[in-house]
């Protein structure tokens, strides 16, 4: 049984999780004998879909523990209980999952670091996991990620810690390295694995379209505008631009999870008053929603530009320049290399939004597809997974992997992040065996 551990903080939506729910449903049903542990606080799990090989593991929310407070503790300030909780979560996860390889979403040591117990847990253990980042195509701005990379270390933890990064995207698009000014180190360990994709079965249009009572001959169209004030205020546009009545087609309007319950009911009434409109749950009908379109209506999200590029579906992107503006240099590469439409948020109105949708349904129904990104992210990624798991069987065969070493013992002076992981789980439970002085152990003839 070869265990692999995934990774994903994700406290505000879905997006992180459900791509890291692809990749391990991929890697159950093309890798015989895997089993996936995955570790995430995404608040929307309940609605996503997990393979039934995949298990999880639900890390208490931050936003709960910490009164809606997402950001990073403050150096220097006491340590944040709700942190402690769930650092020592992981770490107690992961000594007993025992994997052979660890997926970490994004963050190479994880919201607030709280990985880094773990990582030197395992990094003591006679036979280590390899280790594997998943990255996105564009993160942030390069900018913003020279400075976080910069300013939290990361390339030195990378360096450390980890044998490959993973890209999930194409260099042509956005060369990460480059752009992100990587060191050579970080470049050395990068494989671009081309977009995460989604193949529809076949025929699954028909299937979705049936599912909703619409006929093949329609032209529909999936607004999945995501969250937060622009989302909201981008399908808000769109409903307004179908009751000027100056184009009309069928609408399947995708409400996601995390929307607040008087912006839900907001954009469910205004929906009541325009023509053609279907609501449907993002989480559970979204998918076939997106089978069904003819074009889509989207803010610039890695994950949905991602499937919307590897089903070559006609897309208009309004990117959320304001709070992510790396969407609007992804939304503008995928344009500028004629796969994507983008309009800028300054330019959106009503009628630039129904002008920008008819160009795209025209494109669509000329059957003028738009070129789409080869469909191998997946499979890609699983060569680059089996590659690493092979490199750790051939190193467990060795004699030098063989041989034993000593269980991780926490001592007074051990600073390490795993040392003051198990010194306060074992304060906290009362069992002074967590902790044991130099001193005593040089008394007791022994080494400490």
């Amino acid at each position: 049984m070869t265990r692999v551990l995934v990774y994903s903080h994700d406290p505000h939506g879905l997006g992180h999780t459900r791509r890291m729910l692809d990749v391990a449903e991929h890697l159950v049903g093309q890798m015989p004998g895997v089993a996936i542990l995955l570790l995430t606080d995404a608040p929307a799990l309940d609605t996503a879909p997990v393979p039934q090989q995949v298990d999880f593991m639900r890390l208490p929310s931050v936003l709960r523990l910490r009164g809606g407070e997402s950001g990073r503790p403050t150096p220097g300030h006491e340590e944040d209980a709700s942190l402690r909780m769930r650092s020592n979560l992981i770490l107690m996860a992961a000594l007993d999952f025992a994997p052979d390889l660890v997926i970490v979403d994004h963050e190479p040591l994880g919201f607030a670091d709280e990985l880094a117990a773990t990582f030197d847990m395992l990094a003591r253990r006679p036979e280590p996991p390899k280790m594997a980042l998943l990255l996105r195509d564009l993160p942030h701005t390069p900018e913003q990620a020279m400075a976080q990379w910069e300013a939290m270390g990361w390339h030195a933890s990378v360096a450390r810690h980890f044998n490959r990064i993973l890209v999930m995207g194409e260099r042509e698009v956005f060369d990460l390295a480059e752009e992100y000014a990587f060191p050579l180190a970080s470049k050395r360990l990068l494989e671009y694995c081309g977009p995460i994709e989604r193949s529809p079965e076949p025929g699954a249009r028909l299937a979705a379209r049936a599912r909703f009572g619409l006929s093949q001959h329609e032209r529909v169209v999936l607004v999945a505008a995501g969250l937060g004030d622009h989302g909201t205020g981008v399908v808000t546009a769109y409903l307004q631009g179908l009751q000027l009545g100056t184009h009309r087609w069928q609408t399947l309007l995708a409400l996601g999870p995390e929307l607040e319950p008087d912006q839900r009911e907001s954009l469910i009434q205004l929906a009541a008053r325009a023509p053609h409109v279907i609501c449907l749950d993002m989480g559970n009908d979204g998918a076939s929603g997106l089978h069904a379109a003819d074009a889509v209506l989207a803010t610039g999200g890695s994950g949905t530009a991602c499937e919307l590029l590897t089903l070559g579906k006609p897309a208009v992107i309004v990117p959320w320049t304001e709070r992510l503006a790396e969407q609007w240099i992804r939304a503008e590469r995928v344009q500028r290399s004629g796969l994507l439409r983008a309009l800028h948020p300054r330019l959106l109105t009503a009628g630039t939004l129904m002008e920008s949708l008819a160009a795209a349904l025209a494109d669509a129904r000329a059957s003028r597809r738009t070129p789409a990104l080869p469909p191998t992210g997946l499979a890609r990624l699983q060569h680059a997974i089996s590659g690493l798991l092979a490199q750790r069987a051939r190193s467990a065969a060795t004699p030098y992997g063989s041989v034993r070493r000593r269980p991780p013992v926490a001592t007074e002076s051990d600073t390490s992040p795993l040392g003051a992981a198990l010194a306060s789980l074992g304060r906290s439970l009362g069992l002074q065996p967590f902790i044991r002085s130099r001193a005593a152990g040089r008394r007791a003839g022994g080494v400490a």
